[in-house]
C-alpha cells in the first residue's frame, strides 16, 4: 500500500529475468480508488523494450528495470555487477515512476562500501541513499525509504 496527494494506491508486480539477472518482462498492476491500471513492459533478445506492446526506443540497450515503489529491483544490478568493496559502477535502468506510471531511462550508480552496504545514486537528480543487503543481495534496509520487518 502506498499513498500520495491523490490518495492511497496498491501495487502488485511480477519481474521475470534471464540467466544473468537482466530484466525480461515486468507486469505492474496499480489499484486506485478510480480503478486499476496494468503495465506490461518487455525486453527482447536485442534489448529493445515495449510498453503494452508499443516500442520504447529510448530504453533500447537497457537491461534493468527499477520499480519506483519497491527496493526489490535493486537486487538485480547488485547481484549482476558483483562489485568488490570500494568498487562502483554506473548503468542505465528503465525507471517506472509512481503515481505517474511513466517509464524512462535513468542513469544510476552503485558503490559497494561494505560487505553488505552499497550507496545508490541517481546521476540526474543527485539523490543518494545507503542500501543494506543480506548475504543474498536482498535489500533489508533502504535508507529513509524502506525497511524489512
Amino acid at each position: 500500500m502506498c499513498a500520495n496527494d491523490n490518495g492511497r494506491f496498491s501495487v502488485q508486480y511480477t519481474v521475470l529475468c534471464d540467466q544473468d539477472g537482466s530484466t525480461r518482462q515486468v507486469e505492474v498492476r496499480v489499484q486506485q480508488e478510480q480503478g486499476h491500471t496494468t503495465l506490461n513492459v518487455e525486453r527482447d533478445h536485442l534489448n529493445r523494450w515495449t510498453l503494452n506492446g508499443l516500442e520504447l526506443s529510448e530504453l533500447n540497450g537497457i537491461k534493468d528495470i527499477d520499480i519506483g515503489v519497491t527496493p526489490a529491483t535493486n537486487l538485480l544490478p547488485i547481484q549482476r555487477l558483483k562489485l568488490e568493496v570500494g568498487q562502483s559502477a554506473q548503468f542505465d535502468a528503465a525507471r517506472i515512476r509512481f503515481p505517474e506510471l511513466t517509464i524512462q531511462p535513468m542513469k544510476q550508480q552503485y558503490e559497494r562500501v561494505g560487505a553488505n552496504t552499497y550507496i545508490y545514486k541517481s546521476i540526474e537528480s543527485g539523490y543518494t541513499a545507503k542500501v543494506y543487503v543480506d548475504e543474498n543481495g536482498i535489500v533489508t534496509d533502504y535508507e529513509g525509504e524502506w525497511q524489512q520487518v
